[in-house]
C-alpha cells in the first residue's frame, strides 16, 4: 500500500507528510535523508494498518475513506477502501473483527513507526509499480 505526499516538517525523530488530500502522517523510520519539500511515497504493510469506526479523524496518522468490499480469504479477511483523492488500499484484519458494508466510512489508522518512505520515482507510482 502506497500513500503519495510531500515533506511538510521535518524534526529529530520524524518527519510530517501532507498527502494527497490534505491529511497528515507522521513517519518515524529512516527519515534522515529526507527535506521539508521532497515528494515522496510512504508504504504499509497490509497487517499493520487498523480500521476504525466512522469517517471523522480522532488522532494522528488516520486516513479516511469508503470501503469498497470486505471478503475472507482463509485466516484474515481483506477490506478494500476508496481513499478521500481517489486510490485505494486493502487492508487485513483477522475474522472475527468487525465486518464492513460497503459504503461505509471508516478511517485507518497507521502508527509512524508502520511507515516507510521512499523518494517519489521520477516516473510517476503507477509506472514504478506496473508489472511488466
Amino acid at each position: 500500500n502506497f500513500l503519495e505526499g510531500i515533506v511538510v516538517e521535518k524534526h529529530t525523530d520524524h518527519l510530517v507528510v501532507e498527502l494527497i488530500g490534505g491529511d497528515k502522517m507522521k513517519v518515524s523510520k529512516l527519515i534522515s535523508s529526507f527535506l521539508v519539500g521532497d515528494r515522496v511515497v510512504l508504504g504499509f504493510r497490509k497487517a499493520f494498518a487498523e480500521v476504525l469506526d466512522g469517517g471523522e479523524k480522532k488522532q494522528d496518522n488516520i486516513i479516511t475513506g469508503v470501503v469498497d468490499s470486505d471478503r475472507y480469504l482463509g485466516e484474515k479477511r481483506r477490506i478494500h477502501i476508496v481513499l478521500k483523492y481517489g486510490r485505494s488500499t486493502e487492508i487485513m484484519v483477522l475474522p472475527h473483527e468487525k465486518s464492513r458494508n460497503i459504503g461505509e466510512r471508516v478511517s485507518i489508522y497507521i502508527r509512524p513507526e508502520n511507515l516507510l518512505i521512499f523518494r517519489y520515482p521520477k516516473e510517476g507510482i503507477d509506472e514504478a509499480l506496473a508489472v511488466t
